[in-house]
């Protein structure tokens, strides 16, 4: 497990920091010999320098230094504070987790066989566009000679500047995709047209696990809809406030990793109760007043017109049948709505903010593998409710 960075280490005296304010490039990696060590060279240390992770100190503060690309860690003995600046935020924030994980006594698996000598460069990638390979792995950008790769399953497209994903790759049988770590775009037209791969019937079928850690994610693409075969998602280290409630109807979903967000809350549905995996570690659960998105919606809109509520019916028409089409051939003042929508808890049926109550309760669910924070009782889940109980106990009636 390496990685390539620049260093700083300075000596803690007495809470003073001694030594140079140089950072030097340098290779970091983990190994475990009975132990877990991090193993730090470079031109000061051609020999190595070896730390106790048992001896680290894992300071919040040093956390919220990750959305730069920066981290560091505190060391007892020898009482050492390590600063590290990565070109990659993803390569800062696997380092991190990585070492949380360790301290938090997990059994984290290290390759014996990975040694300073064997740090791949940034191009040391599958790279020879061998038609009939069903594994890919990215430089820099996106590459349109991947779209003649008809047999591809795996495409791994880290780091990359600037990405932009043609609409075409949804037709190849991908069942793996890895952006994690690439820059989105920033022109409204380009992230308008982002998300049209997904609306492509084969890889709709085929993509069994999406990545998407660190990429400043804001909100969820409601086009993930379309994947209905997915069962793992990832989202860590993004900067979401909320998962929409439509991510229930994921319904072959088994593992999600959504830690390192600003989530307050998981919408309440069966899809997300009975999941295999689950890690939501580093999230606002623990907020007494979390800001809710709906109640923020509901409080900033009057009282539906007749015009607004037939744009409803429309939308609710479309949720029910949700045909594959391109963002562009919605309605844009029916976009917004797929981030407020969910399913009423005792009718099943689709409801907006206008119309249903929300609350939330905390329990703890049954998932066999859960990261969370050991401080919390329970996770905190969201529930929506149809406000006209008559229509709610019709619609129950009627699909029961």
């Amino acid at each position: 497990m390496l990685f390539q960075c620049d260093v700083n280490v300075r000596e803690v005296r007495r809470q003073r920091m001694i030594g140079s304010e140089e950072f030097i490039p340098s290779t970091v990696w983990i190994k475990k010999e009975n132990n877990y060590y991090l193993c730090l060279k470079n031109s000061i240390y051609p020999n190595g320098k070896t730390y106790s992770i048992s001896l680290v100190k894992m300071d919040p503060i040093f956390f919220s230094l990750l959305k730069s690309g920066r981290i560091a860690f505190e060391f007892r003995k020898p009482r050492d504070l390590l600063s590290l600046e990565f070109k990659s935020k993803r390569m800062a924030y696997l380092l991190y987790r990585t070492m949380q994980d360790i301290t938090d006594g997990k059994n984290v698996i290290i390759d014996k066989n990975q040694n300073p000598d064997a740090l791949h460069a940034n191009n040391a990638v599958i790279d020879n566009f061998d038609l009939n390979a069903n594994e890919f792995k990215g430089v820099d950008s996106f590459d349109n000679r991947i779209l003649n790769m008809k047999c591809l399953s795996t495409l791994v497209l880290e780091d990359c500047n600037s990405l932009v994903l043609p609409e075409e790759i949804g037709h190849l049988p991908i069942k793996s995709l890895n952006i994690s770590g690439s820059e989105m775009p920033t022109s409204q037209h380009a992230q308008d047209i982002y998300w049209n791969w997904t609306s492509k019937p084969t890889i709709s079928g085929t993509l069994t696990t999406l990545k998407m850690d660190t990429i400043r994610l804001m909100k969820l693409p409601f086009e993930i809809l379309y994947l209905k075969n997915l069962q793992t998602l990832s989202l860590n280290n993004n900067a979401l406030a909320y998962l929409p409630h439509f991510i229930g109807e994921l319904k072959n979903i088994k593992n999600l990793f959504a830690a390192d967000n600003m989530l307050p809350y998981i919408p309440l549905c069966s899809s997300l109760i009975h999941l295999t995996e689950m890690d939501v570690i580093h999230n606002r659960f623990y907020c007494k007043e979390p800001r809710d998105h709906l109640v923020t919606y509901k409080e900033s809109i009057k009282e539906p017109t007749d015009f607004k509520s037939l744009k409803h019916i429309a939308f609710f028409k479309l949720m029910d049948n949700f045909p594959q089409l391109k963002r562009q051939d919605i309605s844009r003042p029916l976009w917004e709505y797929f981030n407020y929508v969910g399913r009423c808890s005792k009718c099943k049926q689709w409801t907006l903010p206008d119309y249903g109550e929300t609350t939330s309760i905390s329990f703890m669910p049954t998932i066999p593998k859960l990261n969370m924070s050991k401080y919390l009782d329970g996770l905190t889940y969201q529930i929506m409710y149809c406000t006209n109980t008559k229509d709610c106990e019709a619609h129950k009636r009627r699909f029961s």
